[in-house]
């Protein structure tokens, strides 16, 4: 539900729907950008929500995060192509790539700051009755996990896991 009205609080979907799934923001997004007869984001947006329906095909349980690791890992291949053109001094290919990064991260939910995730590991900790300095490897493993629970694709365990050794540190 948290992920629905961040989604719809950046203006992505248009219908009057609070509940709308990425999915369906995808194809809101779709219709408009086909209005508009605008080819290049509506290219974006088709070819993401194939790699949807091939997923739910493969695995029919596809929920908002799934859908949000999706996203992020078209993203994630897009950045990396673009790289590579620009390595290879092909500058159009690496706008294209660049362009579609922009269409995509409309959306994700936007990544946590360093001070929401640093209150979400207290709120986590407190909720176990845990001190920061306490944590051993099994209790900073359930922390984390926690941690990925709740943030659902703003951030990664990683990211938990350096921000805790920080804390610990101090």
């Amino acid at each position: 539900m948290m992920l629905r009205t961040i989604i719809a609080s950046r203006g992505i979907c248009t219908s009057a729907r609070l509940n709308n799934s990425i999915k369906e923001c995808l194809r809101d997004g779709l219709k408009q950008s086909m209005k508009s007869k605008d080819s290049n984001t509506s290219t974006v947006i088709r070819s993401l929500l194939s790699e949807i329906a091939y997923s739910e095909k493969e695995t029919p349980d596809l929920d908002e995060n799934k859908t949000i690791k999706l996203v992020q890992k078209a993203i994630i291949r897009r950045k990396e192509s673009a790289e590579q053109y620009l390595q290879a001094k092909r500058q159009d290919l690496a706008d294209k790539e660049n362009f579609d990064i922009s269409v995509l991260e409309k959306y994700i939910p936007k990544p946590f700051t360093q001070e929401e995730m640093v209150e979400l590991i207290n709120n986590i900790l407190n909720d176990a009755k845990l001190n920061v300095s306490e944590l051993d490897g099994r209790a900073m493993g359930q922390v984390i996990k926690d941690f990925t629970a709740k943030a659902a694709g703003r951030a990664s365990g990683g990211d938990a896991s350096k921000l805790i050794k920080q804390m610990q540190k101090k």
